[in-house]
């Protein structure tokens, strides 16, 4: 008989913060300015990672490097539909750089 491994994932007061962002099209118009390479898929444009650090704020602000671990322990990939290890600290970076010229 095998035995199935369960991990639960909090939603914390994302069931609060992500219907709002979804209103106010965040990822839509972060999308509009910046952009987005012909690499990204759209789950990994640069307006959804901007949803997720929005989140991350929001919920349980962690560094940069720990963003990918938050979102493991979060269902974020449940709600946002971004796998944790594209939250990486690399990837942030670029966006965050991408972002700038427009703030």
């Amino acid at each position: 008989m095998k035995l199935l491994s369960v991990k639960s994932k909090g939603v914390n007061q994302l069931t609060l913060i992500v219907p709002i962002m979804k209103k106010l099209n965040i990822a839509g118009e972060v999308d509009k300015f910046c952009g987005t390479s012909p690499t990204n898929q759209p789950k990994t444009s640069h307006g959804s990672i901007v949803e997720a650090l929005i989140a991350n704020r929001l919920t349980s602000p962690t560094p940069m490097y720990s963003v990918s671990t938050w979102a493991e322990d979060l269902a974020i990939e449940e709600i946002l539909g971004i796998p944790p290890e594209l939250l990486n600290d690399d990837r942030i970076a670029r966006t965050l750089d991408a972002v700038d010229p427009h703030t």
